[in-house]
């Protein structure tokens, strides 16, 4: 029986197959992180891995000497208060309690209009599509992003700041797994549909709402020279 060493779902088979695509190497258990800022009329969003949010503190990037086995990828919300960049929430599905506050004169009980608007309309986002690209080559193009929307049991009828009821809430299995290097141009993308009037920013200017891109797996220090 495979033995899993990864809180995602990794296990020994991928762990050993990181290591041989990567000869002489120590793969050690991780994850890139990577922050896009949502804004109302932008429909497509780029992740390299390897470019820097200025307002984040939480993204783990891809070093260009380095490479990374990823086998999950999420997707997630976050609402970041650019006060306590920090202690933004990972949320698998437009959460009103988490997101209600970042409007003025808001709350969850009690949100705003505009509150209200945005949390409708961050739907879109679960309605569009994802694709991976390594160069030239397409990994997956037009993948559902509802695959990765989950509403945690506990919350149905009800809403709560914690949107993931576990650490896997929102990773999704990869096939094929992807080899990340640093040298390369790696991007996920996701496109999301657009109407007129679409509403995804906060009125409050402490705030702003967060796309963010997840992939787990095992990093592997200077693998970029270190290819089978």
């Amino acid at each position: 029986m495979d033995q899993d060493i990864s809180g995602y779902g990794s296990n020994r088979k991928w762990y050993e197959t990181v290591k041989g695509k990567y000869p002489n190497s120590q793969p050690t258990l991780g994850a890139l992180r990577q922050e896009l800022t949502i804004k109302s009329n932008q429909s497509d969003y780029k992740f390299d891995f390897k470019t820097a949010n200025a307002n984040s503190v939480t993204e783990q990037l891809l070093a260009v000497t380095d490479a990374f086995g990823a086998n999950e990828l999420g997707i997630f919300l976050m609402v970041r208060n650019k006060t306590r960049p920090g202690s933004g929430i990972l949320q698998t599905y437009p959460n009103r309690e988490a997101i209600a506050p970042a409007f003025n004169a808001s709350t969850a009980d009690t949100p705003s209009a505009s509150a209200v608007q945005a949390i409708s309309d961050l739907e879109a986002i679960f309605n569009g599509v994802a694709g991976m690209r390594i160069d030239s080559t397409v990994i997956f193009d037009g993948l559902d992003m509802r695959r990765f929307r989950r509403v945690p049991q506990t919350q149905i009828g009800i809403f709560a700041s914690q949107a993931q009821s576990g650490y896997r809430d929102g990773m999704v299995a990869i096939e094929p797994q992807l080899f990340l290097d640093g040298a390369r141009k790696n991007q996920v993308s996701v496109t999301v549909p657009q109407f007129n009037g679409i509403a995804l920013e906060p009125d409050n200017a402490n705030y702003e709402l967060v796309l963010v891109c997840v992939a787990s797996g095992f990093r592997v220090q200077g693998g970029a020279n270190l290819k089978a």
